[in-house]
């Protein structure tokens, strides 16, 4: 069973909830809403792997010109 999430603010209980931004979780008690570290890695990690693409798709005729 996994353990609840608790609210680093209030120490309740957290609920996760999916909106526009994605998945995150929401204190019912103090209304904080905190981004789930897994989602925040996910989407670091979907940045740089966009950036890498763009980058290579940009070194490929310079580097075709140049040879």
């Amino acid at each position: 069973m996994i353990a609840p999430q608790v609210c680093p603010y209030c120490s309740h209980r957290l609920l996760r909830h999916i909106g526009s931004k994605g998945l995150y979780w929401r204190c019912g008690h103090c209304r904080e809403e905190l981004t789930s570290l897994s989602t925040s890695l996910e989407s670091h990690i979907r940045g740089k792997q966009t950036l890498l693409e763009a980058t290579a798709a940009l070194e490929s005729p310079i580097l075709q010109a140049i040879s």
